[in-house]
């Protein structure tokens, strides 16, 4: 890094710890303006309409509305009924993953290995 960069970095540094009550500040208010909550969850939503993430869960929520038994969502580690969440392997496959209670959906994204020996729902198949 050359000396010129490390004052330009140096004075920011500065200037942010003289001005950092107003900064707050600022954003206090615009998390309060509705103007501004508005745009930035529009912002949000359409980020998140271009990932993969957002078809997948909306295929799978016209799937449930569709055919789903409540024998269909229990957890497949478990078999808890109550608040589980559908693992998708791989968003390009939105209807191919398993039914899994919360604590068991946290231990397959800390280790997708747990899952290697129960087999996968494919809803994909019959349509």
């Amino acid at each position: 890094m050359n000396n010129n960069s490390e004052k330009v970095k140096e004075y920011h540094k500065s200037y942010y710890q003289e001005n950092k009550q107003a900064y707050l500040d600022r954003e206090e208010k615009k998390k309060l303006d509705p103007v501004w909550r508005r745009a930035r969850s529009e912002q949000r939503k359409a980020a998140e309409k271009k990932s993969g993430k957002y078809w997948a869960r909306r295929k799978y929520g016209d799937l449930i509305a569709r055919k789903l038994t409540v024998e269909d969502k229990k957890c497949q580690v478990c078999g808890e009924l109550d608040g589980t969440q559908f693992h998708h392997v791989d968003y390009l496959e939105p209807l191919f993953g398993y039914h899994l209670c919360i604590k068991h959906h946290r231990e397959a994204h800390k280790d997708p290995g747990m899952l290697m020996n129960i087999k996968a729902k494919d809803y994909g198949q019959s349509q």
